[in-house]
């Protein structure tokens, strides 16, 4: 889900509660945003898996994250090809718990 996409009242909380509850959180850590910073902490706090990823080449993440592989990319198909590869253990079948 995309903070873009949240609605509450306030929106912040909602982000945050999503966050904390949700299966993985993949955070883009290109721009050095302070909100995907706040948001990789708060999953962090609430045990949630993360995992980072950034455009260009590799560097260094900030202090906080740099026990935390960072998954580089170059373009957007690069990109989609890391999502899936970093997401592939996350996903659900209906078939695969029992249900149809």
């Amino acid at each position: 889900m995309l903070g873009e996409y949240v609605q509450g009242d306030p929106v912040q909380r909602e982000i945050l509660r999503a966050v904390g509850g949700a299966s993985l959180v993949l955070a883009d850590i290109s721009g050095e945003s302070p909100n995907v910073h706040v948001e990789v902490g708060a999953a962090r706090v609430a045990d949630v898996p993360v995992r980072l990823l950034r455009q260009g080449p590799p560097a260094r993440p900030v202090f906080m994250l740099r026990d935390q592989q960072v998954w580089d990319y170059r373009s957007e198909a690069d990109l989609l090809g890391r999502v899936a590869q970093i997401s592939y253990p996350y996903r659900r079948s209906l078939l695969r718990s029992g249900r149809l």
